[in-house]
């Protein structure tokens, strides 16, 4: 069955992944990437494709198939060129770059937040995807 998908954050459309971020305890569902003029912190399960092909996924990262710096070095100076949310659990979170290159975060949990989008600057615009799929806006 597939997911009907609702266009949204047009702001970041454009925007190029300039970097990565690791906490400071890394983990496969706790990096993320910079942008532009925001950055992407990931909590959950996600993969990246290319058209109807998986690329590499965070059960790869959690094995070892695959590195941080391979994850950036794919989506590095890749332009989004759209965005879009799951219209039936808001969470699930879908970025297209450019070269058809996807990457995909799934929430799964009832308890821990999926992802954040936060505004590079002072007290900017911060977008959480809340535990049990729903969102909030700052």
């Amino acid at each position: 069955m597939a997911h009907k998908k609702k266009e949204c954050f047009t702001f970041l459309k454009g925007q190029k992944m300039v970097s990565g971020k690791i906490g400071e305890e890394p983990d496969c569902y706790l990096f993320g990437f910079v942008f532009s003029n925001y950055e992407l912190i990931v909590h959950c399960p996600w993969r990246i494709r290319h058209a109807n092909k998986i690329l590499m996924g965070s059960d790869d990262l959690k094995a070892s198939k695959i590195t941080y710096r391979q994850i950036y070095d794919l989506l590095r100076n890749k332009k989004i060129v759209n965005i879009y949310l799951n219209d039936e659990l808001s969470s699930d979170l879908y970025i297209g770059f450019d070269g058809n290159i996807i990457l995909e975060l799934f929430q799964v949990s009832s308890w821990f937040e999926a992802w954040e989008l936060r505004e590079l600057r002072l007290d900017g615009h911060v977008i959480t995807a809340l535990p049990g799929g729903e969102l909030d806006e700052l």
